[in-house]
């Protein structure tokens, strides 16, 4: 509502008048530079923009120095070259007092954006997510399907924009054959990769309480063995504290699986000759009009005693 009563004082020329309003708005915004939901966020920056194009001078300089624990400063000079482009940098974590200056003459907006962690107890997780490997998946192919759906509340049943961020375990990279698949599909607006490719985000204008499952295919890269559960993670774009977690077994692998020649121990050796020999078909004696034997030594002992029976038996008849 403050964004559109802005947007009404600069429609009537009352730009003095929308300062206090622009500074209330600016106040609200998360550290990613939007607001509470998508809709706030189009028209509370509709507003701003507005106001910035009237107020802005084509001789803007201002430089921003921002000190940082008395002994540590930060520089920044905003002019008609760069008054569009963002710039920022990161505080130390050892930061505790920061003290901004600007000077110059024009104007640019200076956000200080922080988070911290408390130790209570979170509200029940505001989406579902349920991930499955699917029976197609083998140890060099992982085939991942994704379920989400989101949990409605009093006066909110459709989430704001949604970010769903699937991990893969060691050694797996995203197939980026199959991305443009996910692409098509109607309730994602976009998909993109992280980390190397070993992480696939997806976004959601919105989602509800039906469950959309769509399926993240990857492959080995790598030979890692051990490798721990991987997390799928889906949030709020505007508030993430409205997160959901959940992890997940990947194809699995020992050490035996990725070792080679000599770098394998002797009881990947056993177990490598225990699989061949449980892999090859057993044999047996054939059973015909005499013994046959496969062993020449076996063959040799059966014909010399064959050869003393006959002996014994000649003996005794004569």
């Amino acid at each position: 509502m403050s964004a559109y009563g802005m947007l009404a004082f600069l429609e009537a020329g009352l730009d003095t008048d929308a300062l206090p309003i622009m500074k209330w708005l600016i106040g609200q915004r998360n550290d990613k530079g939007g607001f509470q939901s998508t809709q706030d966020t189009v028209v509370g920056l509709q507003a701003l923009a507005k106001l910035a194009a009237k107020i802005t001078s084509p001789n803007n300089d201002v430089t921003i120095v921002a000190k940082i624990n008395e002994n540590q400063e930060k520089r920044m000079t905003v002019n008609a070259e760069n008054g569009m482009i963002l710039q920022k940098f990161e505080l130390p974590s050892a930061a505790r007092n920061i003290e901004i200056k600007a000077t110059g003459s024009g104007f640019a907006v200076v956000q200080l954006s922080y988070k911290y962690n408390m130790n209570v107890t979170g509200e029940w997780p505001r989406f579902v997510l349920d991930p499955q490997v699917n029976a197609n998946t083998n140890p060099d192919h992982l085939h991942l399907s994704v379920c989400a759906s989101f949990v409605p509340s009093a006066g909110q049943n459709v989430s704001n924009m949604a970010v769903m961020e699937v991990g893969f375990p060691s050694g797996f990279t995203a197939d980026s054959d199959t991305l443009p698949s996910l692409e098509n599909m109607p309730f994602i607006k976009k998909v993109e990769t992280k980390d190397g490719d070993t992480t696939v985000v997806l976004y959601f204008d919105s989602l509800d309480q039906r469950e959309l499952c769509p399926t993240i295919s990857a492959f080995r890269t790598h030979k890692v063995a051990k490798q721990k559960p991987a997390p799928v993670v889906i949030y709020d774009y505007y508030d993430n504290s409205r997160i959901a977690r959940q992890f997940y077994e990947g194809p699995k692998a020992s050490l035996c699986d990725i070792c080679e020649n000599e770098d394998c121990s002797e009881a990947c050796s056993i177990k490598s000759q225990k699989q061949r020999s449980s892999d090859s078909p057993s044999r047996e004696p054939t059973v015909g009009n005499g013994p046959t034997l496969q062993s020449g030594s076996q063959t040799a002992r059966v014909s010399f005693f064959a050869f003393l029976l006959t002996t014994v038996l000649v003996a005794i008849f004569h």
